[in-house]
């Protein structure tokens, strides 16, 4: 998962830049060749597939002006169809949201307020994603998975990293990777076998007062799901009543 600032907030973006082969030895050298090996494994089997669903279990923290700490959930079930489709549904203890792309549009559905608001964005999912943040601030922890080129997204910023072994992530046995940058420390396990996706991913913001922290379970992974194209095709709900995007990002 890309680890710049952008992880700071509950959805988050970033350039689609073309990063050099990371040499990296252990932790407090660069990346060990192990941990490079596993992360961009996991990166070329998620760009090599092009229809997919998975969903997400999240915990975080929000810290309040005093630095005391308070966790909150959300989660996540999420539809992609490349290069320009994705559909998800998100539901959490402060919020719940639907959103589409269709491949010219991006829709985002306030459920209990019946409210949604419709913006034109560029065409493939980079690119509409990139505008959504540079526009309207709207990112997405887990959005690197979606990205056309995954370990670009994930290791651009990289600094340190380590293979640390093996270890089960809710039955599933994974490679455990973690890594380091400049604000922020972060790990992720990535399933053993031949289908490398990622299981797990802790974040800790390490320049952020109280030092909170971003967790993700990702299960469910399906790449055969058969999607129709009405799952991506926006219909406004009964009753619902159209309004400005910014009315309706936090």
């Amino acid at each position: 998962m890309s680890l710049r600032h952008r992880w700071l907030v509950l959805l988050a973006s970033v350039l689609m830049v073309a990063v050099p082969h990371l040499a990296i030895g252990q932790e407090g050298g660069d990346i060990g060749r192990q941990a490079d090996e596993v992360l961009r494994r996991m990166g070329d089997y998620l760009k090599a597939s092009r229809e997919f669903s998975f969903e997400t279990e999240v915990i975080y923290d929000s810290v309040l002006s005093t630095g005391r700490k308070l966790q909150f959930g959300r989660g996540a079930q999420v539809l992609v169809r490349k290069p320009n489709r994705l559909y998800a549904e998100v539901y959490g203890d402060l919020s719940a949201e639907r959103l589409w792309l269709d491949g010219s549009r991006f829709t985002l559905l306030n459920p209990d307020k019946n409210r949604y608001a419709s913006v034109k964005v560029p065409g493939t999912l980079d690119e509409a994603l990139d505008f959504l943040a540079a526009n309207y601030g709207i990112v997405s922890p887990i959005e690197d998975v979606v990205y056309s080129d995954p370990y670009a997204i994930v290791s651009e910023h990289i600094e340190t990293g380590r293979y640390v072994g093996q270890h089960i992530v809710r039955g599933v046995r994974c490679h455990h990777l973690a890594f380091t940058q400049a604000s922020v420390d972060w790990q992720v396990w990535v399933e053993d076998g031949p289908q490398p996706v990622p299981r797990k991913v802790v974040i800790s913001y390490k320049k952020v007062k109280s030092s909170p922290q971003f967790i993700v379970w990702l299960s469910n992974w399906n790449f055969a799901p058969q999607l129709s194209d009405s799952v991506f095709e926006f219909l406004p709900p009964p009753g619902a009543t159209e309004t400005k995007l910014e009315a309706l990002v936090p």
